[in-house]
């Protein structure tokens, strides 16, 4: 079977119905196996090859790569709540989860939420609030194709004792794919940029097979999330400081 027709039959079955709001998407139905491919870094790991390989008796998702294991959790809109190991050892835990997405999902949407963020490099929690906004359903390219995708921009403030921080993030959502496609953040890039490169079920990975038609005109997405006019990135966020990061 080619492999445009493979993911067509793939993706025809792991598309979420569209809801009544015109361009709002509820959340996908999942399908053991569905395999994303990855350059960059996701969660900050070194680690780019994801394949859902179990949906728990809550309807959590556990994707694995390697020796990680990814959690998203359903109550949660399928946002990722930890990272471990095989050997049951927590890399990150996110608690009650950290809002990167919530559906019905559709432009001029607005969310926030508080979680505590601990990674086993720092080795204590960090507070944390995170606050997102969906600004567009437009065209990106992706070193796997080009898609239609849910622009949508977040700031998170951290907090470790006394220090306070926050970070600018920019994650592409495509429907048609139930994953995030490309992902960029200002004061990081090395730790969590990251673009899809494949798609696919078990050994069968591959291009996007064609363009996604977007609603309305396309937009072209930028390379990398731009500031206002006027805005000095420097009054926005401060660099992090890696070593405590």
């Amino acid at each position: 079977m080619p492999f445009s027709v493979f993911l067509s039959v793939l993706l025809s079955v792991l598309l979420p119905p569209v809801a009544a709001a015109e361009n709002a998407f509820n959340p996908p139905s999942p399908v053991i196996g569905y395999r994303l491919t990855f350059e960059g870094r996701i969660m900050g790991l070194d680690c780019t090859d994801w394949t859902l390989s179990e949906i728990t008796p809550e309807g959590n998702l556990l994707s694995r790569c390697g020796d990680y294991v990814m959690e998203n959790a359903k109550a949660h809109h399928y946002n990722v709540v930890r990272v471990t190991r095989t050997d049951g050892q927590v890399v990150a835990e996110f608690l009650p989860y950290a809002p990167a997405i919530r559906f019905p999902l559709q432009t001029g949407a607005r969310w926030s939420g508080d979680y505590s963020f601990y990674t086993m490099e720092l080795n204590e929690p960090m507070k944390a609030k995170g606050e997102c906004r969906v600004e567009a359903l437009e065209q990106v390219k992706v070193p796997a194709g080009e898609v239609s995708a849910y622009r949508i921009e977040c700031t998170d403030h951290l907090g470790v004792g006394s220090r306070r921080l926050r970070t600018q993030s920019t994650r592409w959502y495509a429907p048609e794919l139930a994953a995030f496609v490309k992902g960029t953040n200002v004061q990081d890039p090395g730790r969590w940029n990251f673009a899809l490169t494949g798609v696919g079920l078990g050994e069968t990975v591959g291009p996007l097979a064609s363009a996604a038609t977007a609603a309305g005109e396309p937009v072209i997405s930028p390379e990398v999330p731009t500031l206002p006019s006027g805005v000095n990135l420097d009054e926005v966020a401060p660099v992090l400081d890696f070593d405590d990061y």
